[in-house]
């Protein structure tokens, strides 16, 4: 049973994960270098201005109706002709991720970002950190991840997507000091976006990890009520309503062999 549940919770992370962006994406992580994760305990002492300067410029493209995706076919021939350029490698990864979240094929658009941030220059600024986060945690939600996903929320406390992945990362199942965190960033993502169904899978998720070790049956129904709202709140056949009512059987399922 331990077995299934893990297995279970993967699945659960992955699904989630395409609700909040509504994309099937396949996992593409490169290989790793010996710095890897040394940008994870940095700290933010590089000028943030250029960057933020950036990601304004980006946004107000996509606002304005354009596709983020031509702005980031071009970033990342840009990127790609000095790999040294933190700043040249930001604009693409930024762009390729807002492309990635309105594409069909996300992978097409993040393929290559992970190895271009590990192995640029580190210009040491949250900006930086928080896309290489996203990026990270959207392709596979490691708990290492959690420590800089905390300190970003600290950072950008009013950004629900931050929220959303630094969920991903924690582990309420196991880590019981991270249960107040998860459910404090859940319950604030459906107090943010009540109308939102990935607000409420998350929350549901939340609940069902924290029931895996509490087996307290008040974690289970309050998860099984979140993906319920799900139910409630999604159009009849968006995708999150077939895999909410999946969750709720399976939880009932396992709730009644105790």
């Amino acid at each position: 049973m331990k077995i299934r549940v893990s297995l279970l919770l993967v699945l659960l992370s992955a699904t989630s994960n395409k609700a909040w962006a509504q994309t099937n994406y396949v996992p593409q992580v490169g290989k790793w270098s010996p710095h890897a994760w040394v940008w994870t305990t940095e700290e933010w002492t590089g000028d943030e201005k250029p960057y933020q300067r950036i990601r304004l410029y980006i946004d107000k493209f996509i606002a304005q109706g354009q596709k983020p995706d031509n702005l980031a076919r071009k970033y990342k021939v840009l990127a790609q002709k000095d790999t040294s350029d933190p700043q040249a490698q930001f604009r693409w990864g930024y762009a390729a991720f807002r492309a990635a979240a309105k594409s069909a094929t996300p992978e097409l658009h993040l393929q290559g970002v992970e190895n271009a941030f590990e192995w640029t220059n580190s210009p040491r600024t949250a900006e930086f950190a928080r896309v290489w986060f996203l990026v990270i945690a959207r392709n596979s939600p490691y708990h290492r991840l959690s420590s800089v996903g905390e300190r970003l929320v600290r950072r950008f406390p009013k950004e629900d997507e931050l929220k959303f992945y630094v969920i991903k990362v924690l582990d309420p199942g196991l880590v019981a000091s991270e249960r107040p965190k998860s459910l404090k960033l859940a319950r604030e993502l459906v107090q943010s976006q009540p109308k939102r169904p990935s607000a409420y899978s998350v929350l549901g998720e939340t609940y069902f990890k924290i029931w895996t070790k509490s087996k307290n049956p008040a974690d289970s129904n309050k998860a099984i009520a979140a993906y319920r709202k799900v139910i409630q709140i999604a159009p009849p056949n968006h995708p999150s309503c077939k895999e909410a009512q999946g969750w709720i059987k399976f939880i009932q399922r396992l709730t009644l062999k105790r």
